[in-house]
């Protein structure tokens, strides 16, 4: 079976993620509208035009606790444990294009410069871009 191919929209009217059904393009391959489930959600109605969300693709890894990692995550990375102290590198997710692959962009921590990810990795989701901003410049 090969990789599932997901997405989250993140709303920028309601500021909340909401369940992507489908995505429609137009003739030249842009994103046209998405239909989202809105039954959780406040929405007038359950399609949205492109520059009402945010789309974020799933990277097909999960966390240690078995969450989806998606692009704009703000995950944890152990590192290391030197004299019984673990280090830690924090990172956000981000589909780098011209490399065309989800990359780590270095926010904290041990490690420094942006990092490929892996699936042999333990890392550990502590947040997103739109939810926890707060964790950009915390975690600095």
């Amino acid at each position: 079976m090969g990789r599932a191919i997901k997405f989250r929209a993140w709303d920028k009217k309601y500021e909340c993620y909401v369940k992507v059904e489908s995505i429609d393009f137009d003739f030249h391959g842009n994103i046209d509208s998405v239909w989202v489930d809105c039954e959780e959600h406040h929405h007038d109605h359950s399609v949205l035009n492109a520059d009402e969300v945010i789309l974020e693709q799933y990277t097909g890894l999960k966390d240690k606790n078995d969450k989806e990692i998606y692009e704009g995550d703000i995950i944890k990375q152990l590192m290391y444990v030197l004299e019984g102290k673990e280090h830690t590198t924090t990172w956000v997710v981000r589909w780098d294009k011209e490399e065309c692959c989800f990359k780590l962009h270095y926010l904290s921590g041990s490690l420094f410069g942006d990092s490929m990810m892996a699936d042999d990795e333990e890392y550990k989701v502590i947040g997103n871009i739109h939810e926890d901003p707060e964790l950009l410049e915390a975690e600095k």
